[in-house]
C-alpha cells in the first residue's frame, strides 16, 4: 500500500513539475530517495508526504527559485514556436477527415435520392464551405493550445498558472483574426462556427487529453489515402445524371414586371439585344450585352446594370419580396457592345441573383432592356 501511495504521489508531482523531462527525472529520483530514507527511519509514508506538502505545493516550491521575468518571455516565445506545427497538423488532419466524411455522405445521399426518385440538391456553396473550414481551424487550434501550454510550462510556472494566460491571450488573438480580419464567404452557420473556433485553443490548454496523443505523420499518410474510397462512391452515385429541369415556356421569370419595370421593347414582337451573358471577373460579375443592328436606344439615359434577388425555388424568377436591386453599376458602351460590373458578395442576404439591363426613358420611367442571366453568390467578408 505505501508503494502505491508513493507511486501516485510521484506521478502527480511529475505532471506538475514545470521542468524539462531530464530535470523532472532527477527531481523525482531525489524525492523518491528521500521518501525511502524516511520510511527506513520508521516514519510513515503518509506522514512524510504530508511534511513535503501536496504535489502542487511541492512543485511550486521547487520551481519558485528559478522563476524570472526573462524566463516568462522566453517561454512565451517557445510556446508560439511550439504551437505552429501542431496547428498545421491538426488543421490538415481535420480537413482530410471532413473531406472524407463529406464525400462519403454526398455519395450515400445521391444513391438514396436516386433510389427514392426525389428531387434533392446537396449544396455546400459559399458560407457552408467556410463553416466546414472553421471546424478544421478549431481542431488545429486545439493542438496549438495543448502544445503551447506544454512549452510555456518550461518557464518554471505551474500548469495551473499557465493555462489561464494561454487560454485568454491565445483565444483573444485567434478570435480577433478569425472574427474581425479573415474574409471568407459567409452565412449564419459560418459566422457561428468562426466565432466559436477560437475556443478550440482554450480546450487544448485545459483538456489536453480530450484527444489521445499519437505519432502523427503515419496517420496523415493513412488519412490522405482514405478519400479514394468515398470519391469512388460519389462517382458511382452520380454516373447517371438525370435531365436538368428547364423553366416552362409560360413562366414569367421576372415574377411580375413591377419588380423591375416595363419593357422598353415588347419582348413578344422584338428584341433590342442580340446577345447577353455574364462572367466572373474576380472582384465582380460583368454583364455583357450586344445590341441588335436595328435596335435604337434613342431617348434612353442612365443605362445601368442591376443585380436582383432571384427566387431560391426557381432561379429564373425574381424574388417578389424585393422591389429594389441590391447592387447597380453604370454601363459602358463601345459601339454595339455594352458592359458593366456589379459586386454580388457584399450583401449577407444574397444567395441567388439575376442581372438586368435597364435605362431611364423620356418619361422618367426606368425600362428593362434585357437580362444577362443569373448565378449564386455568398457574402464575402469578416464575421
Amino acid at each position: 500500500m505505501p508503494d502505491e501511495s508513493r507511486d501516485r504521489y510521484l506521478a502527480a508531482l511529475d505532471r506538475l513539475l514545470p521542468f524539462p523531462r531530464e530535470r523532472r527525472a532527477e527531481i523525482l529520483e531525489e524525492i523518491n530517495a528521500h521518501l525511502e530514507d524516511s520510511v527506513e527511519d520508521r516514519l510513515t509514508e503518509s506522514g512524510v508526504q504530508a511534511r513535503l506538502g501536496s504535489p502542487a505545493d511541492l512543485a511550486g516550491a521547487l520551481a519558485r527559485p528559478e522563476q524570472s521575468v526573462g524566463r516568462v518571455f522566453a517561454a512565451a516565445g517557445a510556446g508560439v514556436r511550439a504551437s505552429i506545427f501542431p496547428w498545421i497538423y491538426g488543421y490538415l488532419f481535420a480537413s482530410l477527415m471532413i473531406f472524407v466524411a463529406f464525400f462519403l455522405t454526398a455519395g450515400m445521399v445521391q444513391l438514396a435520392v436516386r433510389a427514392l426518385s426525389v428531387d434533392f440538391v446537396l449544396n455546400t456553396y459559399g458560407g457552408w464551405n467556410s463553416a466546414i473550414t472553421a471546424l478544421a481551424i478549431a481542431f488545429g487550434l486545439f493542438h496549438a493550445g495543448r502544445a503551447m501550454t506544454d512549452a510555456v510550462v518550461t518557464g518554471r510556472r505551474l500548469r495551473s498558472e499557465v493555462r489561464p494566460w494561454v487560454a485568454a491571450i491565445g483565444t483573444a488573438l485567434a478570435a480577433g483574426v478569425l472574427v474581425l480580419l479573415v474574409d471568407m464567404p459567409q452565412n449564419a452557420a459560418s459566422a457561428v462556427a468562426l466565432t466559436l473556433a477560437p475556443a478550440g485553443l482554450a480546450l487544448g490548454a485545459y483538456r489536453p487529453d480530450l484527444f489521445r496523443r499519437r505519432h502523427e505523420v503515419p496517420w496523415m499518410v493513412i488519412v490522405g489515402l482514405l478519400p479514394l474510397i468515398p470519391i469512388g462512391v460519389l462517382i458511382a452515385a452520380s454516373a447517371e445524371s438525370g435531365p436538368i429541369a428547364e423553366p416552362a415556356d409560360n413562366v414569367d421569370w421576372r415574377h411580375g414586371p413591377e419588380n423591375v419595370g416595363p419593357w422598353w421593347v415588347d419582348p413578344t414582337t422584338a428584341q433590342p439585344l442580340a446577345t447577353s451573358s455574364w462572367s466572373d471577373v474576380g472582384h465582380a460579375i460583368q454583364g455583357q450585352f450586344t445590341l441588335e443592328e436595328s435596335a435604337s436606344l434613342a431617348g434612353l439615359r442612365d443605362l445601368r446594370l442591376e443585380a436582383w434577388h432571384s427566387d431560391l425555388s426557381a432561379p429564373w424568377r425574381l424574388d417578389d419580396r424585393y422591389d429594389q436591386p441590391f447592387a447597380t453599376a453604370p454601363i459602358r458602351r463601345n459601339g454595339a457592345d455594352l458592359t458593366g460590373e456589379v459586386v454580388t458578395t457584399r450583401d449577407p442576404d444574397v444567395n441567388q441573383w439575376e442581372l438586368m439591363l435597364t435605362g431611364v426613358g423620356p418619361d422618367g420611367t426606368r425600362y428593362v432592356l434585357g437580362t444577362a442571366g443569373g448565378g449564386n453568390s455568398a457574402f464575402t467578408g469578416s464575421v
